[in-house]
């Protein structure tokens, strides 16, 4: 593997705005993919799925893992239009290790607010230039409870933050939730979510599901009982860089295999 780091992927300059490229050993022709953080639009960073980067490329991925804007220094959508441009950047191969790809169709990953974004990404862009999507305990529709017990998780002080506005309407709220944009035969999607995350409720992993699926889309849901904290998806979550759990990297070399399979 080949790692090439701090990739810069936008015109704006601003310190975030770089990714880290994983190459598999045999570059050429291998599927491409975006892999996009958590960490509650705030905190954390590329670093933190660089295991699950890699995990990608044993699965014969060439994977662009990206930083982006957090709403603590540039409020909504910046996060979103950092990842479309980092999308694009991959798409178009700006940075000539990524030309030999094959970067006609990628697969957009994220992991809880990486995973709204992806899915923020991957519905926005072409059709065509789509594989699928995984999310892992995404927000999906912001206009609902997120939170499994309490809304502690996500007050309203975090969404004034989020939105850079002292007045968080309706309207904002739903044009920031994946499962208003959802388009006509949506690109194929894997929704990863533990049944007992107390951050996220699965139900919001499952409204994305019956959105792609009402309009025509294969959608599928990865559910387990796990821990409570931290999501439960993680092997080692107090890990710099966790492992995901066996189960749940099976999951998506599946998924994945199928899409390949499709090509």
């Amino acid at each position: 593997m080949t790692l090439i780091s701090d990739i810069r992927y936008s015109t704006i300059a601003h310190p975030m705005t770089v990714g880290d490229l994983y190459l598999p050993k045999c570059p050429e022709g291998a599927p491409a993919a975006l892999l996009i953080h958590g960490g509650s639009w705030r905190s954390l960073d590329k670093q933190h799925l660089a295991n699950v980067a890699t995990m990608l490329v044993e699965l014969g991925y060439g994977v662009f893992s990206i930083n982006y804007r957090l709403v603590t220094n540039a409020p909504w959508p910046a996060c979103r239009e950092d990842c479309m441009a980092a999308a694009r950047f991959l798409a178009d191969a700006r940075r000539s290790a990524m030309r030999p790809l094959n970067r006609r169709r990628l697969l957009i990953v994220g992991a809880t607010a990486g995973g709204h974004l992806a899915l923020m990404t991957g519905l926005r862009l072409p059709r065509e230039q789509v594989a699928g999507i995984v999310s892992l305990a995404a927000v999906t529709d912001l206009r609902s409870q997120i939170s499994a017990t309490t809304c502690d998780a996500f007050p309203e002080a975090f969404w004034r933050r989020f939105f850079g506005s002292e007045d968080v309407s309706p309207t904002m709220r739903l044009e920031a939730s994946p499962v208003a944009i959802v388009p006509p035969h949506p690109p194929p999607l894997l929704c990863i979510h533990n049944v007992f995350d107390d951050q996220i409720r699965m139900e919001q992993s499952e409204h994305i599901i019956a959105a792609c699926r009402e309009q025509g889309g294969q959608a599928e849901l990865f559910s387990f009982n796990g821990p409570p904290k931290e999501h439960g998806f993680w092997l080692d979550p107090a890990a710099p860089s966790p492992r995901l759990l066996p189960a749940v990297e099976t999951a998506i070399e599946q998924f994945t295999r199928n899409l390949l399979d499709e090509v």
